[in-house]
C-alpha cells in the first residue's frame, strides 16, 4: 500500500499593510506555488482561524504530497513569507507532516480507513489541538509554542521579526485545522450555475460541488445534523463554508416550502438580539476582518468573536450567542 504525506501549512502575522498584502494573500500564494511545484492541489481549501490575541487570522491548508517533500514545502513556504511580508512584521510559519496510506482500496474501504486514521490523528495530536483551542481563549507565549512544537519532532516552526509572535498563531492554526472543528473557508461558492432551477436536492448539490470545485461537501443544520440526500437546497451565489468534523460543511437554514438555504457571509455575521449592552464588546480595529462592513455594536464587528459551526461564542465572556 502506497504511503504519502498530508502536510499542513499554517501562516500568521505576515501582513504588509502598505500595499494591502494580507496574511490570507500570503497563504494563497504559498498554496499556489506548492501546487505548481508538485502538480497537486490543496485539500478542500484554506481556512482562517481567529485567535485571542491576534488582530489577524491564522490561515491553514493541507496538501497530499509524496514522502520526503516536507523540507521543500518549508523552503517554498518560508521564501514566500519573507518575500511578501513587511520588514516590521512578525511572521510565523508552521509545516506539519502526517503519514497517510492510499491506493489499492475500494471507495468504501478507503472511506473507512480515512475515518480510522482521523481518529488516530486526533488522539496523537490531542495536545496540539488543545493548544490551538487555548490560543483562541487566552494569550499564549512564543516559548509555549516552541515547547509544544518540540513534542512533534517532524514539525517545522519558523518565525521572524522582533518578537516572532507569528509562530504562536501559525502553530495554533495547524492544531485547529487538524482538530477539524474551527475556521471558515476563505472565499465563497457560487451555486447559481448548478441548474436552470433555483434549487436542487442535496445529492445534486454534492455532485455539482464535486464537478465544479473538486470538493465533497456536507450540508448541515446549524445544530450540526447533516441533511438528507433528498432535502432541497436553494442555490445561492455566495455560500460560505466552515470546517466541521474535518469536513467542508455548508450550514443551512430551513425556510419556506421545506427548502434549505446555505449561509452566506452576511448570515454568519448577523447579530443576535439583545447584545447591544454586552459588557465585553470591543470593536475589531481591522475592518477587513469584520464580517460586515459596519460599525454597529454586533458580534460580527467585535474583536473577541469566535465563529464555530454553532454560531458565535465570546472569547471573553464564554457565553454562547444564540
Amino acid at each position: 500500500m502506497a504511503q504519502y504525506e498530508k502536510i499542513y501549512v499554517s501562516v500568521d502575522h505576515a501582513d504588509r499593510t502598505d500595499d494591502g498584502v494580507s496574511t490570507e494573500v500570503v497563504a494563497q500564494e504559498i498554496a499556489r506555488r506548492l501546487c505548481a511545484e508538485f502538480s497537486s492541489k490543496i485539500n478542500m481549501g484554506i481556512t482562517e482561524h481567529k485567535l485571542f490575541d491576534q488582530l489577524n487570522h491564522a490561515y491553514c491548508f493541507d496538501i497530499n504530497l509524496p514522502r520526503g517533500s516536507v523540507q521543500r514545502v518549508a523552503e517554498i513556504g518560508w521564501e514566500t513569507v519573507m518575500e511578501m511580508c513587511a520588514e516590521e512584521a512578525d511572521p510565523g510559519l508552521c509545516i506539519l507532516p502526517l503519514m497517510m496510506e492510499d491506493d489499492g482500496m475500494t471507495e468504501d474501504l478507503a472511506s473507512h480507513a480515512e475515518r480510522s486514521r482521523r481518529n488516530e490523528i486526533l488522539e496523537e495530536h490531542h495536545d496540539l489541538i488543545r493548544f490551538g483551542q487555548r490560543a483562541k481563549r487566552e494569550p499564549v507565549t512564543v516559548q509555549e509554542a516552541l515547547d509544544m512544537a518540540a513534542q512533534f519532532p517532524q514539525t517545522i516552526l519558523k518565525g521572524a521579526g522582533s518578537n516572532r509572535r507569528g509562530m504562536v498563531g501559525a502553530l495554533a492554526g495547524a492544531g485547529l485545522r487538524i482538530g477539524g472543528d474551527d475556521g471558515q473557508f476563505i472565499g465563497s461558492y457560487d451555486m447559481t450555475h448548478f441548474s436552470i432551477r433555483d434549487f436542487g436536492s442535496v445529492a445534486q448539490c454534492i455532485g455539482c460541488f464535486r464537478m465544479k470545485y473538486g470538493i465533497d461537501p456536507i450540508f448541515a443544520e446549524r445544530t450540526g445534523g447533516a441533511l438528507g440526500f433528498h432535502d432541497r437546497i436553494i442555490f445561492v451565489k455566495e455560500a460560505k463554508a466552515v470546517l466541521n468534523a474535518g469536513r467542508f460543511t455548508l450550514i443551512c437554514a430551513l425556510g419556506e416550502n421545506e427548502r434549505w438555504t446555505p449561509y452566506t457571509e452576511d448570515d454568519f455575521g448577523k447579530a443576535p438580539s439583545g447584545n447591544k449592552s454586552c459588557e465585553y464588546y470591543e470593536m475589531d480595529p481591522d475592518e477587513k476582518d469584520r464580517f460586515l462592513k459596519t460599525k454597529r455594536r454586533t458580534c460580527s464587528t467585535c474583536l473577541f468573536r469566535k465563529l464555530t459551526d454553532q454560531g458565535y461564542i465570546c472569547s471573553i465572556g464564554h457565553e454562547p450567542v444564540k
